[in-house]
């Protein structure tokens, strides 16, 4: 028996009743005499490894006496749901008393909430129902949440964090790489340091952040800071998209298009040009073969010089008239590109209402001084199946009526 230093209690050596783990303390030189429940308060017994106390505080005193009121008492430990539990009570072995136990002093064990929750690791907690929690410190605090490493962190329902300092606090979130952070509702942040920072957004690659609405970051280093776009690199850091398939290009396509068809605008544009200066040269020769004859017979021949420079002029005039028709060209093509861009738009914008088979919208739109609408129709002809068809029309500046069918499968 030895005693605790500076507190007048003699500390016996850990006893083994039944699966009951008991350590006795005794005043100094007493023997034990009649006992009673005591408060968790009375005496201060901080556990360490094995249960034994790491310090003791003078015994409680009966009131007027100079003598101990309670001379014996023991620390029972127990265990509950993989967590030892230590409970103050005197030399009785029943149940403990309400608010007796310590869940601070479970140091080295998980604590699960309940039997359909897993934890594992100093530290780790699952506290959500149906959660799990493995890995120093790791917490998972969401329903069927599941937080895996170290200090890893799953608050959000049905969320997943794996990885050092791995968060995913929105539910349905997926946070997988070390520091990962995937805080918003359905949010997927995929590598070291990746940060999905809005619901449902997309971060793949180390330290690949999606920061605006809808966005999606794919990449080491990527950033999608603006809203419903996709991000293949950063400012300064830049990547190309290779192996594209050529686009469809049509008024209502919202397709890709390829280096090759823009090589093929540029070959045709250049062409275009060439034929130009071809024949602007020819009217510049044509013009120097007037002025040196007329320069030639102006001594001579009043009349010569005159009827060139009529016919110089007849020249100037079918130059302009040239100029006229091609400027007026010009301007049926720019009102043909502003009506297609409204059809175009006016075409967009179909939705399907929930628990509806049947959808029908109407839109109007304009671009550029050029108004078109549409009318479009989506039908749910079984769970899995839905067609959906729209027309469209331009109502000025030359607009022409475009339609589309469509099909769409759900698995």
């Amino acid at each position: 028996m030895r005693p605790c230093p500076g507190s007048g209690w003699t500390r016996q050596a850990r006893q083994t009743v039944g699966s009951c783990a008991l350590l006795s303390l005794f005043p100094n030189g007493s023997r034990p005499g009649r006992w009673r429940p005591i408060a968790r308060k009375s005496i201060d017994f901080r556990t360490i490894a094995g249960g034994l106390p790491l310090s003791c505080e003078s015994p409680p005193r009966k009131r007027g006496s100079a003598g101990p009121e309670n001379p014996h008492y023991h620390l029972r430990q127990y265990t509950l749901s993989y967590c030892t539990y230590s409970i103050f009570f005197a030399n009785r072995f029943d149940s403990p008393p309400p608010g007796t136990i310590d869940r601070d002093h479970c140091a080295g064990r998980g604590i699960p909430r309940s039997s359909s929750s897993l934890a594992g690791g100093n530290n780790a907690k699952a506290l959500g129902d149906n959660s799990t929690a493995l890995g120093n410190g790791a917490t998972a605090t969401g329903a069927q949440a599941s937080a895996l490493g170290v200090s890893a962190r799953a608050a959000g329902s049905a969320s997943t964090a794996i990885g050092w300092d791995s968060q995913a606090a929105g539910a349905n979130g997926i946070a997988i790489g070390t520091s990962s952070r995937a805080d918003f509702a359905s949010a997927i942040a995929f590598g070291g340091g990746a940060q999905a920072n809005a619901a449902g957004n997309v971060a793949l690659g180390g330290g690949a952040i999606a920061s605006g609405a809808n966005s999606v970051a794919i990449g080491a280093g990527s950033v999608a800071s603006a809203a419903n776009t996709v991000s293949v690199g950063a400012v300064g850091a830049e990547r190309k998209i290779v192996n594209v398939a050529a686009g469809t290009v049509s008024a209502s396509s919202t397709d890709a298009v390829n280096g090759s068809q823009l090589q093929a605008e540029i070959t045709r544009a250049t062409a275009a040009e060439a034929l130009l200066t071809t024949n602007l040269n020819n009217e510049i020769t044509a013009r120097t073969n007037a002025d040196a004859l007329l320069t030639n017979n102006l001594n001579t021949e009043i009349t010569n010089r005159t009827n060139a420079d009529i016919n110089l002029q007849n020249q100037i005039n079918a130059m302009g008239t040239s100029l006229s028709s091609l400027t007026s060209r010009v301007g049926r093509l720019e009102n043909y590109a502003a009506a297609s861009t409204a059809v175009a738009v006016a075409m967009g914008g179909a939705t399907f209402l929930p628990d509806k088979k049947v959808s029908m919208t109407a839109n109007v739109a304009t671009y550029d001084g050029a108004y078109a609408g549409s009318f479009q129709l989506n039908a749910l002809v079984s769970p899995n199946v839905a067609v959906n068809a729209g027309v469209a029309t331009g109502f000025n500046k030359g607009g022409k009526t475009a339609g589309r069918v469509g099909l769409t499968f759900g698995f």
